[in-house]
């Protein structure tokens, strides 16, 4: 029996894979399917992406996505220092009373997670992220509706060097 949630009829997760000789796109038609790309053997080879928004299947343009079902922020540790860390985060979330979900160590700094009921007002969505992450001194360009985040379980390649991108965090396995 699947144990993930299931999406809509006619939603899709887009992934995202890139190496220097060729960017792949693969579109899911659950989220067990999109959980796939971290097993795969040849993930080694790729930086890997999911859309944050899922989407109708034919594209990733904005007039392509259909719905939302988390917040997400960025953190890049070249934009804050080397030392920035999830004690770091605990404190900034803090500091605006705000709880995060789900913490992500891209090997080059941190995506925070908050889960929502899902949505189709993106644009809410958008303009909340937004807002929030003016407050966290995130990273602004991260909170657009057509947003592409690392896939925990693979690779950030930069410079010829991989480092793993995982779940640091998780506050519910639900």
């Amino acid at each position: 029996e699947n144990v993930f949630p299931s999406l809509e009829a006619g939603e899709h997760i887009s992934i995202v894979r890139i190496n220097d000789n060729k960017t792949e796109e693969i579109r899911c038609k659950d989220i067990e399917e999109a959980l796939s790309f971290c097993n795969r053997k040849d993930k080694y080879y790729y930086n890997s992406y999911f859309s944050l928004a899922t989407t109708d299947g034919l594209g990733r343009a904005t007039s392509n996505l259909k719905s939302r079902a988390c917040l997400c922020w960025d953190f890049d540790k070249k934009t804050l220092g080397e030392d920035f860390n999830v004690k770091d985060i605990l404190h900034l979330f803090k500091s605006i009373r705000l709880y995060y979900h789900c913490i992500v160590d891209t090997g080059h700094g941190y995506h925070v997670y908050i889960f929502i009921e899902p949505t189709t007002d993106l644009e809410a969505v958008e303009a909340v992220q937004r807002a929030v992450a003016i407050r966290l001194e995130a990273d602004i360009k991260a909170t657009l509706k057509t947003q592409l985040m690392r896939l925990p379980g693979t690779v950030n390649i930069k410079d010829n060097n991989k480092l793993p991108v995982k779940i640091v965090y998780l506050a519910d396995e639900d």
